[in-house]
């Protein structure tokens, strides 16, 4: 009896300490939810897709969260606040696109390597502490004004196209290879001494002035219907 007792005991510990994550919208929610083995929206270290919530309780824990490394949340057109996913800090890798969401707040994420969230109404993006952050896409969004990279010194490819941006600092970049700003309000742009640059795309764009100086890797470069004065 004692031993039943002293096993129900931490059972309700175990359970009343674990941390559930917030995550006020639904729709993100039950995607998540949703998560199994026989679809692909959550995976684990080694890229097999899982259950989030393994306990089947109805909510995501700390715990679960932790379990994922790579979630795509394609197919959630309606997704409108990714409040939560702050908790997923072993996340590698994130894909989606949403019609309805306008902010992106990935910060804190340390493990991220590759955002891809595409044709979306995000105009508000938060990328502070993505040291390891190698892919960023965010393509086809409402992306407006100032665009700051230059701490995202792991960044291979960027891919702005069709955003209202019009200025982006991507100065000490070493590793880029591949730079996408077509479609954009972009109208300076100095990528001088990225040694490492391969690719430039920036057609029927609003560059005025291209900073090429050092680009000793560059091999394709396509820069029509601009405004360029110089070169």
């Amino acid at each position: 009896m004692r031993i039943f007792s002293f096993c129900l005991l931490f059972m309700i510990c175990l359970f009343s300490n674990a941390q559930i994550v917030s995550i006020p919208d639904p729709l993100f929610k039950n995607k998540l939810l949703q998560a199994n083995p026989s679809n692909n929206t959550a995976k684990d270290i080694d890229g097999n897709s899982i259950t989030v919530d393994v306990n089947s309780n109805g909510e995501i824990e700390e715990t679960e969260a932790l379990l994922v490394y790579y979630l795509n949340l394609l197919g959630g057109d309606t997704l409108t606040d990714l409040t939560g996913i702050r908790y997923f800090d072993n996340l590698v890798g994130l894909i989606g696109a949403s019609d309805s969401l306008t902010t992106l707040n990935l910060s804190g994420l340390a493990n991220l390597e590759t955002v891809q969230y595409t044709s979306a109404h995000i105009a508000s993006i938060n990328l502070d502490g993505l040291e390891q952050l190698s892919v960023l896409d965010i393509a086809s969004n409402d992306l407006t004004g100032l665009l700051n990279l230059e701490n995202l010194t792991n960044l291979t490819r960027i891919d702005l196209f069709a955003n209202d941006l019009n200025q982006l600092y991507v100065g000490g970049l070493n590793n880029l290879i591949s730079i996408e700003i077509s479609a954009t309000e972009i109208t300076d742009l100095d990528l001088s001494n990225l040694s490492n640059l391969r690719e430039l795309k920036s057609t029927n764009s609003s560059l005025q002035t291209l900073n090429l100086t050092g680009l000793s890797s560059l091999e394709e470069i396509y820069c029509q219907d601009n405004e360029l004065t110089s070169l």
